[in-house]
């Protein structure tokens, strides 16, 4: 049994997601198979980004008929967060709180109705793109066909129209390149998890029983990659790319 640690200082690329280290001699693959024993990365992807299009809205404030753009800086959020970076604008645009403590804008989870609500006071509407923050929030459904913006108020409270969509990222998937998974479609997958802490700590996953994969066989190995997705094939956004995966390899008759 051979056992294979990637680092970032042995295996580094330009890409955040992804680790390869150069054989200085070819291995030779006859019959093995191939399993994760210890996986080590920071919960740093964020669920709101600018390139993905889901980090602006805006609010009217109708008492002097202005309308003001919140842009959200990238990061991970909860709703509470998105809800507090509201408030941080409106108080910069001049919308304070009220003698309760409470601004004329609030989103929060209401997990009554496992929807996000929102509530407007007199005066002032909120707009949440549907193709947007408003799709992960839960806002889908425009007053029209064709609507871009569900708006909200003034003087309202309305539930999303689903359930919110707030992480981006399901569950974490780890391939390789030895690997010949032969009972899904994308071959390459070797391990996959849910991240269990929050954003910003060290995950440490460690198989409580080794789950062997085929290695490709009769192949001469010059490179060993393994990279990072989500759950939807699409590279992990790793924002941190201090990264450890352990391999082991051995003879499948073993």
């Amino acid at each position: 049994m051979n056992t294979i640690v990637l680092t970032n200082s042995n295996a580094g690329t330009k890409q955040n997601n992804k680790l390869c280290l150069r054989l200085t001699t070819p291995m030779r693959l006859e019959n093995c198979v191939v399993c994760v024993t210890d996986i080590s990365l920071y919960y740093s992807w964020p669920n709101i980004k600018t390139t993905y299009r889901n980090n602006t809205f805006k609010y009217k404030r109708t008492a002097d008929n202005k309308e003001f753009d919140v842009i959200i800086p990238d990061g991970s959020y909860q709703i509470k967060d998105i809800n507090n970076y509201l408030h941080h604008v409106m108080k910069h645009n001049g919308d304070k709180e009220d003698d309760k403590g409470k601004y004329p804008i609030e989103i929060y989870a209401n997990n009554i109705y496992q929807r996000v609500t929102a509530v407007t006071k007199d005066k002032y509407i909120l707009e949440l793109p549907i193709e947007g923050l408003g799709q992960v929030l839960g806002f889908t459904k425009g007053t029209q066909p064709g609507d871009k913006y569900v708006s909200i108020g003034p003087d309202n409270e309305q539930n999303g129209d689903e359930i919110p969509q707030i992480e981006r990222v399901e569950s974490v998937s780890l391939h390789c390149n030895l690997v010949n998974n032969r009972y899904v479609l994308e071959n390459s997958l070797i391990y996959s998890f849910t991240p269990n802490l929050e954003f910003g700590l060290l995950l440490n996953e460690r198989p409580n029983l080794a789950q062997w994969r085929h290695a490709r066989n009769n192949a001469d190995i010059y490179e060993i990659e393994v990279w990072f997705t989500d759950q939807d094939n699409n590279p992990l956004d790793i924002q941190d790319p201090k990264i450890r995966v352990e391999l082991q390899i051995k003879d499948a008759k073993l």
